[in-house]
């Protein structure tokens, strides 16, 4: 029985001595009224007045008792990782593998583990077995499966870090461009991440599916280098120190894509189950603010966080070191950026793009679930100015993605066709995750080779589609070039053809 149901029964015997007497009213709430407002002998308001012979006074109800807080967690908050500088801001803000007295989480009452396991299966099924509280993965891998991990309903809490060189594709002398590796065989690190990148420059290069390389998925990145430097094949997707071991490894050979070009395509997160964020929240926002407070202590002095970075990771430190130059750790203002829409208010968030892409490239075989982040603990966390390095592009032959694409236009107009809309959109989005490509629009050749006045022109459309639906800038479009129609092309003088420049 409730207690809400047990205080109406306790009423009952009075309810049933009231109504046994006819000359009195049974007002609400069971008070006795008196005699009305106004006349003698009213009772002043809140007064009970005089007692009625034969009835007893009502007992008065004892007030209903404050529902009892339940207790504050206590134990630690457990936080699963991989051996990866991404969660190097983590170590800073507890002093360690836990919190350490006189740390950032000591001083604001947070109390974590974490729990190194480079195995991520097995650490999804402990998350999903609620072993673990929060867990890192990456931001394509949790967009394709979530809104669970492991089994468990969860939310995206943080944003660790992009991924700035550390995963790339690595290709043989012969290969010139992505649309070389057409039916070239290709070995390729078994992960989300990995398989994510190859197939993002392969569909960028328009290679279909009868097209695409011969894809070799091997456990780990040391049989993928090895492959590669035996000449079996012709291309590799790796992550580091594999990424320069290949190259170096091999003649000839060359990184051919990285996320230092693809800045915006791979990140690690950290989720969280939401039965955790439900009855932790406080703790979690904590957790959040310090997290990134210490992320920008290590930016702004990467060389006094070391030690304990390498200490956590129980690696050397110039292991961490090269680490360090090949992610970009998140700050507060990136973690709330995935929900800012691109290219204008009424485009597709960058969390949406990159969902979107990730379903569409890994097979999900339905749209994306799209509330997957929870934005809460990052938008209570105080601001802080941060530093931010800038990007140095390693020094590489300029070369041409060739995105293997064309934009049709209305006949005789620069109005750009309805059916090239989705064309547009994986040009744009291209553009977005990959921020130092630009692009160049070959309208179909004139007489003797020459750009028309309509091929200017819808170059001029295209340029202004881009920078109006997903905020490119004019210097990244370059001087539009004629291209000669392709041998048995359909209407060419309708067609504009696009190339992206790395």
């Amino acid at each position: 029985m409730s207690m809400a149901r047990a205080r109406s029964w306790s009423r009952l015997p009075w309810l049933l001595l009231l109504a046994a007497t006819p000359v009195l009213a049974m007002p609400p709430h069971g008070r006795s009224p008196g005699p009305p407002a106004g006349q003698a002998g009213a009772a002043p308001p809140g007064d009970p007045g005089e007692p009625i012979p034969g009835v007893s006074p009502q007992p008065t109800a004892a007030p209903a008792p404050s529902p009892t807080p339940p207790p504050k967690p206590t134990a630690p908050i457990r936080i699963g990782i991989t051996t990866w500088i991404a969660h190097a801001p983590g170590f800073v803000a507890a002093g360690g593998l836990s919190t350490v007295k006189g740390s950032l989480l000591d001083k604001a009452g947070v109390d974590v583990k974490f729990v190194v396991n480079d195995d991520p299966a097995a650490a999804k099924a402990a998350f999903g077995r609620g072993e673990l509280d929060l867990v890192t993965t990456t931001l394509d891998a949790f967009a394709t499966e979530g809104p669970t991990w492991g089994g468990a309903p969860a939310h995206i809490i943080l944003l660790e870090s992009y991924s700035r060189g550390a995963d790339g594709v690595v290709v043989a002398a012969e290969i010139g461009g992505a649309e070389d590796l057409a039916l070239k065989k290709v070995t390729v690190i078994d992960s989300s991440a990995t398989r994510f990148l190859l197939n993002y420059v392969l569909d960028a290069a328009g290679l279909s599916g009868s097209q695409r390389p011969e894809v070799a998925l091997v456990a780990d990145g040391a049989t993928a280098k090895d492959d590669f430097r035996k000449g079996g094949v012709q291309g590799a997707v790796v992550w580091e120190p594999y990424l320069g071991e290949a190259v170096a490894e091999r003649g000839g050979a060359r990184r051919l894509l990285t996320t230092t070009q693809a800045s915006g395509l791979i990140a690690d997160v950290l989720i969280v189950r939401d039965d955790v964020l439900a009855r932790d929240a406080e703790r979690l926002g904590k957790l959040v603010a310090a997290w990134y407070a210490a992320a920008n202590d290590v930016r702004v002095n990467a060389k006094a966080a070391l030690p304990k970075i390498a200490t956590a990771l129980a690696l050397e430190p110039a292991d961490v070191t090269s680490m360090m130059n090949n992610v970009a750790l998140a700050s507060r203002e990136d973690m709330l950026a995935l929900g800012d829409p691109v290219g204008g208010k009424a485009g597709r968030t960058r969390f949406e793009r990159l969902a979107a892409a990730a379903a569409r490239l890994l097979g999900r075989g339905k749209p994306p679930e799209l509330n997957l982040i929870n934005y809460d603990l990052a938008r209570a966390a105080k601001a802080i100015p941060v530093k931010k390095a800038k990007l140095t592009l390693p020094v590489t032959s300029r070369h041409l993605l060739r995105f293997g694409r064309s934009l049709r236009f209305t006949a005789g107009a620069d109005v750009l066709d309805p059916t090239s809309d989705a064309t547009l959109d994986a040009l744009g989005e291209l553009l977005t995750f990959i921020p130092v490509a630009r692009v160049r629009v070959e309208p179909a050749a004139a007489g003797r080779g020459s750009l028309s006045v309509l091929g200017k022109q819808r170059a001029t459309a295209i340029a202004k589609a881009l920078a109006d639906r997903f905020g490119v800038e004019a210097a990244r479009i370059l001087a539009p070039a004629p291209r000669p129609a392709p041998v048995g092309a359909a209407a060419p003088e309708d067609t504009v053809w696009i190339s992206v420049e790395l």
